[in-house]
């Protein structure tokens, strides 16, 4: 009998791919005639920025005056979109469920790396069991069914890609001359989809915090010797992202949010209490997917404080505690936990 660890890595991601396509088509093909709802008739019905008829330059750059401006490349797959099918729903969903597919790989892909460089000899099936059990949680149906959540989904693909190509760059000897291309090609391509992703949707900004992180925790092995020597160019990375920031938020950011929440009836500071209970439960949501705690739009109370509602501090609380779990388990050199 043929062990996984004993197949060619080619008929490893050939099955692989196979599985995950097989198991994807599967649960979302009922979607597919999926109407358009919610905020894909801003985005994409009314948007008549995005009704692509030709190639023409003139007829691309009016996608970027679309209403999510800041978010061109998701825009543009819209357009794309229109181009070939105009406003058939099916285009629209084919195209999510190929982003979704690919992100799965990317999760195999990440996973499988990761518990090498943790040296599990033999993760066996481990890698692709995470990956299916990624693609199969139905807490990212909204993502892919609800066609205007492209953008989320297109940011998670390209921060997959980015991690994946990261690590695939680190794992090249430096002294191995011969692979220097292809390490170059590599840094290369997780410089754009790092750009892909911050133009697909801003969530995509905490990137250089991932590479960061998991460059410490796996190719440095938690060495604060080696943080310490890097912190004149961390600081260097973290003023330059301050500076695009600034530029991002027109120069004035504490103006640029609170104008934005006039319109919301609550304040940044009772957005941020409150996001804390929505972490917890979309934590929760990850672990115990089940339907009666799925919906489509969720509505969450709104935290006016510490104790409004008192389910507020405890998600503080919580969210704290896996903080100090996380350094707890660093400590300790448990860095596949805590990094998880």
């Amino acid at each position: 009998m043929i062990k996984p660890s004993d197949a060619s890595p080619a008929l490893r991601t050939i099955a692989t791919t196979i599985l995950l396509i097989a198991i994807a088509l599967t649960i979302y093909a009922p979607a597919f005639n999926a109407p358009f709802v919610f905020d894909d008739l801003p985005n994409i019905t009314e948007n008549v920025y995005i009704r692509l008829t030709d190639m023409t330059p003139e007829a691309l750059a009016r996608i970027f005056k679309s209403p999510s401006a800041y978010r061109p490349l998701a825009n543009l797959s819209f357009a794309l979109n229109y181009y070939v099918g105009g406003y058939d729903v099916r285009g629209y969903h084919t195209v999510n469920l190929i982003i979704h597919i690919i992100t799965a790989l990317l999760v195999w892909l990440v996973a499988r790396r990761t518990l090498g460089l943790c040296r599990v000899q033999d993760a066996g099936l481990a890698p692709v069991l995470a990956a299916t059990l990624w693609l199969v949680n139905p807490l990212h149906t909204q993502s892919v069914t609800y066609i205007v959540q492209r953008m989320n989904s297109l940011a998670a693909l390209f921060y997959l890609l980015c991690l994946a190509c990261y690590i695939q760059a680190r794992m090249i000897d430096r002294a191995d001359r011969r692979r220097r291309l292809k390490k170059m090609l590599y840094y290369g391509i997780c410089l754009s989809a790092g750009i892909c992703g911050l133009a697909s949707k801003e969530i995509t900004a905490t990137l250089p915090i991932m590479l960061l992180v998991y460059e410490w925790f796996f190719f440095q092995n938690l060495d604060r010797t080696w943080l310490k020597r890097q912190a004149g160019w961390i600081a260097a990375v973290a003023g330059l992202i301050l500076i695009l920031a600034l530029v991002y938020m027109k120069g004035d950011p504490l103006e640029k949010l609170t104008h934005q929440y006039t319109k919301h009836g609550f304040t940044v500071g009772q957005r941020l209490l409150t996001e804390a209970g929505v972490v917890i439960y979309y934590i929760s949501l990850l672990a115990f997917p089940h339907p009666a705690r799925l919906m489509v739009d969720y509505d969450f109370p709104l935290s006016t404080g510490l104790l409004s509602p008192p389910t507020t501090l405890p998600a503080l609380a919580a969210l704290g505690a896996l903080l100090l779990a996380a350094l707890y388990a660093a400590g300790r050199r448990h860095r596949l936990a805590a990094f998880a």
